[in-house]
């Protein structure tokens, strides 16, 4: 967990030593505009700031920081009560009174600490029930035949505008491994995940849809030319292939695409995906994650 500790003054130095030997990672600015850039960069879970800093005081800090920061948890280090009241209206979640005490400083941590973690356990198992009942936000689980109803739909829309249409067909290919090693349960975490990489690197108009346990269907709508989808499909392969570090494991993603576009590669549904299915077949032979478009030589 890190904590950042704001102050200018030579006797909370202790500090930094102290929570250290915790194993946190601590971290110091004297300032509130470099309160605010550590922020950014180093994104700390816990904030210890002081009454008074080199460019102001630490309730404007507080304030600054909760227009930008809603969660992150703020512990004032107050002379007096009458402060810390002012300080807690301002954003800030606890207060400790001066001169701090050592046990009450690390239980007061401890404690967020054990929040942060139940926190994260129950967004962990809240994505898992969300995937086991196929519940994705954004992103629906369809059958075989209701997609080819859908691409049937939007191939007669791109005929009519004379537009050009891609197909997508993803497979997370050693999704069988990852259960093996890992369990069903974490099995389920990494196409979770692999569902929300995928539709953070789309178009708000595009298509995704999950049509099988370890396939996704992507569909391109008023595409551009062929290598404006290649430079999205090299996007949505690095975004999904990105290794995912799950209860302190480290999971490698394989990932495959194939690629037919409309009306190149085929002119109705069927043949776009009989042929995105053998372009997918090619990029599987290929060593890593890899992506595929159709060509007459697969045929």
């Amino acid at each position: 967990m890190k904590i950042l500790i704001t102050t200018n003054a030579e006797n909370f130095k202790w500090m930094e030593k102290f929570l250290g030997q915790f194993n946190y990672e601590v971290y110091t600015a004297q300032t509130i505009s470099e309160t605010l850039c550590l922020l950014q960069s180093i994104q700390p879970n816990v904030l210890l700031i002081d009454e008074e800093l080199k460019d102001g005081e630490g309730v404007e800090c507080i304030q600054q920081i909760r227009k930008v920061n809603k969660t992150l948890f703020i512990i004032s280090l107050c002379k007096d009560p009458s402060n810390a009241v002012h300080c807690i209206l301002a954003g800030a979640n606890d207060y400790l009174i001066q001169p701090i005490n050592e046990i009450t400083l690390v239980a007061k941590v401890n404690i967020f600490e054990i929040i942060l973690n139940q926190g994260k356990q129950i967004s962990q198992q809240n994505n898992l029930t969300a995937l086991k009942f196929n519940i994705i936000p954004n992103i629906e689980f369809f059958q075989r035949d209701e997609i080819e109803n859908i691409l049937a739909g939007k191939v007669a829309h791109a005929d009519y505008a004379s537009q050009l249409l891609s197909l997508f067909i993803v497979d997370i290919d050693n999704i069988q491994n990852i259960n093996d090693a890992f369990g069903h349960d974490i099995g389920d975490m990494v196409l979770h995940e692999v569902a929300i990489r995928a539709k953070s690197a789309l178009r708000k108009e595009d298509f995704l849809a999950r049509v099988s346990g370890k396939e996704f269907v992507i569909i391109l709508e008023e595409v551009e030319n062929a290598v404006t989808a290649n430079k999205l499909a090299e996007k949505i392969l690095s975004v999904i292939s990105a290794p995912l570090h799950l209860e302190k494991n480290k999971i490698d993603i394989l990932c495959h695409i194939g690629i037919a576009f409309f009306p190149n590669d085929g002119t109705n549904q069927s043949t776009l995906i009989t042929n995105a299915m053998k372009a997918l077949s090619i990029a599987k032979q290929k060593q890593g994650s890899h992506f595929e478009c159709f060509h007459l030589d697969l045929i």
